[in-house]
């Protein structure tokens, strides 16, 4: 007899945070669920990271795999590709769940499955600190409401991010049957995922029984260490969307191409946040995207964008900077 497989799958990609991942997966095993299978995506040695996911990997319902490329998009793919459960989340090795939330998360979700088409369904999440202790609770979706796809339009609005993949709990045939994978040899993965996730589905459902804890303050997290490729990507990525929603019959495409808009202003301090030797160029980047594209929406957005075509994009990346960093210690007190 084959045993039964389970209903869900914990990918959980692991490089280079042997600091974390063992409080990691410990939050995710507390559930203590034969019905959750976890899967460890290891990539190349450089630290201690890969020994101490081989240990865990001797433990019941928990799979290690090595990922066949690199990058986090090609260790969540190898995860997808690995899983047995017929539903998928991901953990990022660096931050954890609470572990009781998450219980009553996948109950109510296996209720709502058992009743409904679901291809994927959107949490609410919190931010911690490194040790756990909630600084805030996102409030993106209302309070204890599992809804259908007509309250996108007012998530996707919403003050916040909805792109984080970690936020979503994914049904994975709905990602094998249409191709759903990671972009690869990319550094703004989660945004072209989430994006062409709700291009392609009528069944996303909203959630708020937020369990997954991101820390936004660690100094050593890819967040806080920006680049040039990696705003190279940011408006590779940009441009792909928005070539892929002007080609498609998507009845939230202002919505999102608004919220695009958004992110690119947001990101803006990322200029300032770079090696000084590529702030230039890094510039010259937002310049010729800001020229290129065509703001409909009144107001800062188009005021911000005009500025953006000139070399008061540096200045402005600056201001911004330091407001960032007032804004950041205010909110997180740190």
């Amino acid at each position: 007899m084959h045993a039964k497989e389970p209903m869900y799958t914990a990918i959980v990609a692991a490089y280079n945070v042997e600091k974390y991942i063992g409080s990691c997966l410990d939050s995710i095993l507390k559930i203590q669920d034969d019905n959750l299978e976890i899967i460890i995506v290891t990539g190349r040695k450089t630290d201690q990271t890969n020994h101490i996911c081989e240990e865990y990997s001797l433990r019941k319902n928990i799979k290690l795999v090595r990922q066949n490329g690199v990058g986090l998009s090609n260790a969540r793919n190898c995860g997808i590709n690995e899983a047995t459960g017929q539903y998928i989340f991901f953990v990022d090795g660096d931050d954890s769940v609470d572990s009781q939330k998450l219980k009553k998360f996948l109950s109510n979700a296996s209720k709502l499955i058992q009743g409904q088409k679901v291809d994927a369904i959107l949490n609410d999440f919190y931010f911690t600190t490194e040790t756990g202790s909630v600084l805030i609770e996102n409030n993106q979706i209302p309070a204890g409401d599992f809804s259908n796809f007509r309250y996108a339009e007012k998530i996707i609005k919403s003050k916040g991010t909805f792109w984080n993949s970690w936020r979503f709990l994914f049904s994975k045939t709905f990602i094998k049957e249409r191709r759903l994978y990671f972009k690869e040899n990319s550094t703004c993965e989660d945004l072209e995922f989430a994006v062409r996730l709700f291009t392609m589905t009528n069944h996303l459902w909203f959630c708020h029984i937020p369990y997954y804890q991101y820390c936004p303050v660690r100094n050593d997290s890819l967040m806080n260490s920006k680049n040039y490729e990696m705003i190279r990507d940011f408006f590779g990525v940009q441009n792909d969307l928005r070539f892929l929603l002007k080609h498609t019959k998507f009845k939230l495409t202002s919505v999102i191409i608004s919220k695009l808009n958004e992110l690119v202003i947001l990101c803006l301090p990322d200029i300032y946040e770079v090696d000084k030797n590529d702030r230039k160029r890094c510039a010259v980047e937002y310049q010729k995207f800001a020229r290129k594209v065509s703001v409909s929406s009144g107001g800062i957005q188009k005021f911000i964008f005009m500025i953006m075509k000139t070399d008061g994009v540096y200045m402005l990346s600056c201001l911004l900077y330091y407001i960032k960093k007032v804004r950041r210690k205010k909110r997180y007190k740190v």
